[in-house]
Formats: C-alpha cells, sequence, structure tokens
C-alpha cells in the first residue's frame, strides 16, 4: 500500500518491504507489495464463515463486472 499509494516511499520502508532481498527499484517492490497484499487478502477470505465468503466473492464479481463501480 505504502508503495502503490506514495509517489516516492523511503529507502527504509522500501527495505523493509523488500527484505531479505536488496533490489529496491520502483517495479520489483510494486509486484512485491501486490504478491503479500493478495496472499494476506486470500488467507483472509478462507478465515471467513463459508456464508459470509460466498457473499463477499459475488460482491467482489460484480464489482470486476461493473468496470470497477462499488455496487
Amino acid at each position: 500500500m505504502t508503495v502503490g499509494c506514495q509517489s516516492e516511499p523511503g529507502l527504509r520502508t522500501k527495505l523493509a518491504l523488500m527484505h531479505p532481498s536488496r533490489d529496491i527499484n520502483r517495479d520489483s517492490c510494486l509486484k512485491y507489495a501486490a504478491t503479500i497484499l493478495s496472499r494476506t487478502i486470500a488467507a483472509s477470505l478462507q478465515a471467513l464463515p463459508p456464508q459470509r465468503f460466498e457473499k463477499t466473492w459475488k460482491e467482489l464479481a460484480e464489482y470486476l463486472a461493473s468496470e470497477f463501480e462499488f455496487p
């Protein structure tokens, strides 16, 4: 989120995000941040009760089908 929402995050932020890697170019940081975020979201969804998971999944599908307008 920090890498995607700030124009230029600091070196400490980049190094913390990419640890233990020292590859801190913007594309690498964005790719790694997206991976971490997607895995965190997937784990959170798996922890939901089945009915809530289905509702969330349906809302996401509707959002994606609506050209990114909130349902």
